[in-house]
């Protein structure tokens, strides 16, 4: 993936909780994308799809994993919450980290949308509960 689809990931998702009025900021730390304020920090790591799967036509999938060579899992020692993008629809689902438990997680293309982003994100601060 491109740094440039990654960062329009980032931008969609801080976008995407500002509308819902979560403060939030695009972090420059090493392994997490943005901290929004619940108002106890959480730290998200965006993971961005820039075009629907090949193999299936109705959905995106998502490396949901770190590294160029060798992929290890995401963990809740440096994320808490991880932030699925779709580019093309401009739109995110959230998850807890404790519900990303694969290297590689494939989403319904009818998940994204306004309605399903914030129920997605309260969904996700209800379960980090």
């Amino acid at each position: 993936m491109s740094i440039d689809i990654g960062r329009a990931g980032e931008h969609i998702a801080a976008a995407a909780l500002s509308r819902m009025k979560v403060q939030n900021v695009i972090s420059q730390q090493m392994g997490f994308d943005i901290v929004a304020f619940t108002p106890q920090p959480r730290r998200i790591e965006v993971k961005t799809a820039s075009r629907i799967s090949w193999k299936s036509k109705n959905h995106y999938a998502f490396m949901t994993s770190r590294g160029a060579d060798k992929k290890t899992n995401l963990n809740a020692g440096d994320v808490d919450i991880v932030c699925l993008v779709a580019l093309p629809l401009r739109c995110c689902v959230f998850k807890s980290i404790h519900d990303v438990k694969v290297k590689k997680l494939n989403l319904y293309v009818s998940l994204f949308n306004q309605s399903y982003e914030e129920q997605s994100w309260l969904e996700t601060l209800e379960s980090l509960r």
